[in-house]
């Protein structure tokens, strides 16, 4: 297993923004919700990580690219651990974190997982 460039990094990304953009127009079409907007999209940016990535190690994105989350060890990552790297995502700065490092943003670094290339 290796880690993916950035590119593939910038796809996963860009299919989960999607992903998410579609959940929120559903919800926010169907239910009458009061929230401001801004928080409804980041319960269901928060909720769409959390959930994918806590049951699978992967989003739809990286089913796609053929990626997924694992620990320092190449595990599946504990709950308490993808819960960490959900929370960080929140951050606006952390997407800046890839722009200046390596593959490794803020929220795979401080929760100590990353995103490696699959075989399936």
């Amino acid at each position: 297993m290796n880690i993916p460039d950035k590119g593939i990094r910038i796809i996963n990304l860009s299919i989960d923004f999607l992903t998410i953009a579609v959940i929120y127009s559903v919800i926010t079409n169907l239910i009458p919700v009061t929230l401001h907007p801004n928080i409804i999209m980041y319960v269901c940016m928060f909720c769409y990580y959390l959930i994918f990535e806590s049951i699978s190690g992967r989003t739809i994105g990286k089913f796609i690219t053929n990626t997924k989350v694992v620990d320092s060890k190449h595990s599946k990552p504990g709950f308490l651990r993808i819960l960490l790297r959900t929370v960080l995502r929140l951050n606006p700065f952390d997407a800046m974190s890839y722009l200046f490092g390596t593959e490794l943003g803020t929220h795979d670094k401080v929760s100590r997982t990353m995103v490696v290339k699959t075989d399936f």
